[in-house]
């Protein structure tokens, strides 16, 4: 019987669904035991390693007092050893021990430590780091090197100085005309041309990608190359599916922000038309067979075998866009999400129309330009803007096309994110590199946080990210001059939108006292979103990061969070202030 079937049933479906998640209170002091969870057995009292494995070690020693280990308990005509920190006494090791290299070593690493004023014994360290680690909840940062919030008053500003990206180009069933270091090469560019200091001044090159081709593999390395930053320039890609993008800026704001660098370029890049064709285990098989015969009659004979089955490879976007552990597609979890939240079919196509007219209007007003850089195909085709979006869209045209993941589902093709090839890249700055190079800031990075939760409900991702950034800041929704929320999916986007207005949800799952408040349609995606411009994955965490720097400036806000949802059951958010 699984966790969800143990818990009450007189909640309603979204709250007893979502209550596996742990308070977010716990990290704040309140460590109580979650009454789902079931009672451990005497066995498991004694056993520290499989306390360890299967209750958070925080609440377990806030409920209980840590008890010593069996073999750490002094026994009856047994002399006992005082831990030099804990000051808890430990028996004297076994006489076969001390008769064994292993002890003499074993006690003079322990006489070493009591006598230099050390951490204590080993037995006693390792429990003290096993027992330290902190909780965290799911609406609190769980990405490596997280700023904690004494370090993040003590840490350096981060400053995004400039910033650009190539026209998302629909894939139209077939390979697009750039690969994923050709549109970070073109865009990167043209953002280097116009900069006081040299491609080589970087002290690293990050780049997000979540669907690397074989030929360019480290394909941050392949772009800082071609770019003319230097055989000596580091460079690595990073890969966080949907948030790789955003990942990339996240690593560089904590490298600046600690002092280990001073000036680094973060992007991504994605170029999902170019996705490969993966073949059936059983075509391999045969291929392998064939090309290992090494007669003509052993061909002939493999040759019989064939099955015209093997010439139907399948698309590996459509493996990538599968979650692995629930088996569902992405537009199935937004089904799942738009489920438990009640949004209607009616509501994600109208929520789609608007974010088409939004960004043909952005277009027409000419709010991309500064943004946008043209891009060339060596047949002289050029790209000079986003060619996905559809101004025309009427409901009745929305209300024709049929759901493509469930039968009676509300997903389609007119309400998703469109299949697209991008490029985008940030110039991050400490203050010294703003000074030393002459740079003019446009914004500075405050904070940002990584979250996760239930894949199937992965949809639901920037509600987790995102409120701590407003807890950490003391800030309300109405704060919030500007919002990016990557348009996954429309019922995705409605669907964090209701629950933030859910008071069940902001309680048991945010560790709120009550529903956090409804997110204004007017600072919301105000130029339109991934349903109009398109998701080329590895790029779009990167793209709503520049565009709310824009649109802030644009619209005279001061304050502005970008957040997106994660395949996987992840969530991430960037809070920025304009400058």
């Amino acid at each position: 019987m699984g966790l969800r079937d143990r818990l009450p049933a007189d909640r309603g479906p979204v709250r007893r669904d979502l209550r596996q998640f742990p308070r977010a209170d716990a990290r704040q002091g309140d460590a109580r035991r979650h009454p789902a969870l079931p009672q451990p057995s005497a066995r498991t009292e004694r056993r520290c390693h499989l306390r360890l494995r299967r209750h958070d070690p925080v609440e377990r020693r806030a409920a209980r007092p840590h008890r010593l280990r069996r073999s750490c308990r002094p026994r009856p005509g047994r002399r006992s050893r005082t831990c030099a920190r804990s000051g808890r006494a430990h028996p004297a090791p076994a006489r076969q021990a001390q008769a064994s290299g292993r002890g003499r070593a074993q006690r003079r690493r322990a006489r070493s430590i009591a006598g230099s004023g050390g951490s204590g014994c080993n037995r006693c360290r390792r429990r003290r780091f096993r027992f330290q680690r902190p909780s965290r909840s799911r609406c609190t940062s769980r990405g490596a090197g997280t700023i904690t919030r004494s370090a993040r008053s003590e840490a350096r500003p981060v400053y995004i100085v400039d910033g650009n990206r190539t026209p998302f180009i629909k894939a139209r069933g077939k390979p697009g005309p750039f690969s994923p270091a050709d549109l970070a090469v073109q865009c990167g560019r043209p953002l280097l041309m116009r900069q006081p200091f040299a491609p080589d001044a970087f002290d690293e090159v990050i780049l997000g990608c979540a669907n690397q081709v074989a030929g360019e593999m480290n394909v941050a390395r392949v772009a800082a190359l071609r770019m003319g930053c230097g055989d000596e320039m580091p460079a690595h890609t990073v890969h966080r599916n949907c948030g790789s993008g955003m990942q990339s800026l996240d690593e560089a704001y904590r490298y600046i922000a600690h002092g280990d660098m001073e000036l680094v370029l973060a992007g991504g890049t994605e170029a999902l038309s170019r996705a490969p064709l993966i073949l059936s285990d059983e075509a391999t098989a045969w291929l392998a067979k064939f090309q290992g015969a090494k007669t003509a009659g052993d061909r002939a004979k493999a040759l019989r075998k064939f099955n015209l089955a093997y010439l139907s490879p399948e698309i590996g976007l459509k493996q990538g866009l599968t979650d692995p552990i629930s088996g569902l597609a992405m537009g199935q979890t937004a089904e799942e999400v738009a489920h438990r939240f009640g949004i209607s079919r009616w509501q994600a196509d109208e929520y789609a129309m608007e974010s088409h007219r939004r960004l043909a209007r952005a277009q027409e007003e000419g709010w991309l330009d500064n943004e946008v850089e043209p891009m060339f195909a060596p047949d002289g085709t050029v790209y000079d803007h986003d060619d996905g979006v559809r101004p025309d869209n009427n409901m009745e045209q929305l209300g024709k096309l049929k759901p493509v993941f469930e039968k009676y589902g509300n997903v389609t093709a007119g309400n998703s994110s469109q299949i697209t090839d991008g490029a985008c890249w940030i110039i991050l700055a400490s203050e010294e590199a703003v000074e030393k190079h002459g740079l003019t800031p446009l914004a500075k990075i405050v904070d940002s946080d990584w979250a996760a939760l239930a894949p199937e409900i992965m949809g639901l991702g920037p509600t987790v990210s995102a409120t701590p950034l407003l807890k950490r800041g003391e800030l309300s929704l109405g704060d919030i001059d500007v919002w990016e929320l990557n348009e996954a999916f429309a019922a995705q986007v409605l669907g964090c939108l209701a629950a933030w207005e859910d008071p069940g949800f902001c309680r048991d799952v945010l560790g709120l006292d009550g529903a956090l408040g409804a997110v204004d349609r007017e600072k919301l995606n105000i130029d339109g979103g991934a349903v109009s411009l398109g998701h080329p994955v590895g790029t779009s965490g990167t793209r709503i990061v520049l565009h709310l720097v824009n649109a802030l400036r644009r619209t005279g806000g001061k304050r502005g969070i970008a957040t997106e949802c994660i395949g996987g059951g992840q969530g991430g958010a960037m809070l920025v202030e304009a400058l």
